[in-house]
């Protein structure tokens, strides 16, 4: 669907993995410049030590630290926000998928609440007495499901087309799909350049544009339903960014680059990252 060509014209950046090894890297963009490329690009069986360590802040939060706080309170509120966005499409009977649910809590949340949620993620470990809901290796394509969300994961597939046509398989005929992605074309990724969080080189093997979501839908035979800016996510984005950069005061600094990049997107509808539902045509 999309032919990206490792070559001086198509180099978007050139950065490196700021979390755990410091290997450099490289993005790259099709030549129409709305999608990009990891290079090099890992191969499957290489990408655990990517995400097997502490640093890696989805799976191994530290709560003494600023940033393990920031996270929690990040994640708590757009819980929320989530559960009000899905609300509309609920029923009695729905069932929930959460593809690629991390450490889990959104899950737990929405069990609180009553929903009938189920999570997959091939990294997440559960105890017993969660193990009824949390689904281990390709069981998920057992059920049929009525919403599943992508939330931040698309980036993180080898093989995003095919992803979402083995998701496509397992949704109901009304169903939707929740796909939340960081945003290249941004303000605060233009600001920060080789440094921007969002790029999270190598566990992002995918960078996404507004163009390159609503051309992957259509290719797939899913409807864009609604897209939305997810404002929250350009603070936290720039405050990382400004810890890679090894800034003074990155907590004040990244906070007023973020206030900067969503106004601007109030303008450019290029948010830092973006929300897309998607449902089969």
């Amino acid at each position: 669907m999309f032919h990206v060509e490792h070559n001086q014209e198509n180099l978007h950046c050139a950065s490196k993995d700021y979390l755990v090894t410091g290997e450099s890297f490289q993005v790259y963009l099709d030549k129409n410049k709305t999608i990009g490329q990891t290079f090099p690009f890992p191969k499957k069986v290489e990408m655990n030590k990517y995400y097997n360590s502490k640093e890696y802040s989805p799976h191994h939060l530290n709560k003494r630290t600023l940033l393990g706080n920031l996270y929690l309170i990040v994640r708590k509120h757009m819980n929320r926000r989530r559960l009000i966005w899905l609300k509309s499409s609920l029923k009695k009977s729905s069932l929930v998928l959460d593809y690629g649910c991390g450490s889990g809590e959104f899950v737990r949340y929405l069990r609180s609440k009553s929903v009938a949620a189920y999570g997959y993620d091939p990294n997440l470990t559960v105890n017993s007495d969660e193990s009824h809901y949390f689904i281990k290796n390709d069981t998920w394509k057992k059920n049929t499901y009525d919403i599943i969300f992508l939330w931040h994961v698309l980036e993180h597939t080898h093989d995003p087309f095919l992803l979402l046509q083995s998701l496509k398989k397992r949704l109901t005929k009304n169903g939707k799909i929740f796909i939340a992605i960081p945003n290249f074309k941004s303000y605060d990724s233009k600001h920060y350049g080789e440094y921007w969080a969002g790029y999270d080189l190598p566990r992002h093997l995918w960078h996404f544009s507004r163009k390159s979501i609503n051309k992957i839908a259509k290719k797939n035979n899913f409807k864009v339903h609604k897209e939305k800016g997810l404002y929250f996510d350009a603070i936290y984005v720039s405050f990382l960014s400004e810890k890679y950069k090894s800034s003074c005061f990155p907590l004040l600094k990244g906070f007023l680059i973020g206030v900067a990049s969503i106004i601007k997107s109030f303008f450019s509808k290029e948010s830092s990252s973006l929300l897309f539902v998607i449902n089969k045509i």
